[in-house]
């Protein structure tokens, strides 16, 4: 063991690296909740940019990841000037929107994140290629959407890998995501284009429109 290891109090040395993460993850969880806390009346004003920039500046570990970047980022320049004009409450409103999947006058339906897919959307090559799914699909089940994929020649694994070419995001969330609107899929997704792997990510939308 390595003495070094902070101790919990039961004498037993802390996971560091699940701590953090567990602490970013109630981060994200709590960053998703304020924005769709901001954006329930279907504005976004002055005083509710600055409190959100203020809380990102406070919460360093969500603010250097997707979606915290994002956000931190256009906030930032938005209110570089000192004041956040119609045009900017407009845009981040619909950022924010995009962010949280809200689906405004809609209860209980929760819609899949925008932000991470590829922009603009690659042209889709299904023969000998990997496809992950995450989500719940419009299509139809998961088993249904796999097949659809093996019969053009495709293959579905059930993980995001290195040499993964195309994450698949279902219209609707899936209720095991850990976060409201994405998941661990699209996580380790955008993990991966990271460092530099070309790991696609793609709307359901996007898929279907290749099927023959």
């Amino acid at each position: 063991m390595d003495f070094d290891d902070e101790l919990d109090e039961h004498g037993q040395p802390k996971n560091r690296a699940f701590n953090a993460k567990r602490i970013k993850d109630r981060g994200v969880d709590e960053l998703l909740g304020l924005c769709k806390g901001i954006i329930a009346d279907g504005e976004v004003n002055e005083g509710e940019t600055r409190f959100l920039l203020e809380w990102l500046e406070a919460n360093q570990c969500v603010a250097q990841d997707w979606p915290g970047n994002v956000i931190y980022a256009r906030i930032y320049e938005f209110l570089r000037d000192g004041k956040l004009d119609a045009n900017e409450r407009t845009e981040l409103l619909e950022l924010l929107t995009t962010l949280s999947g809200h689906v405004p006058g809609v209860c209980n339906v929760q819609a899949s994140c925008a932000l991470p897919f590829d922009n603009p959307q690659p042209s889709l090559e299904f023969d000998g290629h990997i496809f992950v799914l995450t989500g719940r699909f419009a299509y139809g089940s998961r088993h249904e959407v796999t097949e659809a994929i093996l019969d053009l020649g495709g293959w579905v694994r059930p993980s995001v890998l290195r040499d993964t070419h195309y994450v698949v995001v279902g219209t609707l969330a899936s209720r095991d995501w850990a976060h409201a609107s994405y998941g661990r899929k699209i996580e380790t997704a955008l993990q991966w284009r990271q460092q530099g792997e070309p790991v696609r990510i793609i709307s359901e939308n996007h898929w279907a429109t290749y099927l023959i």
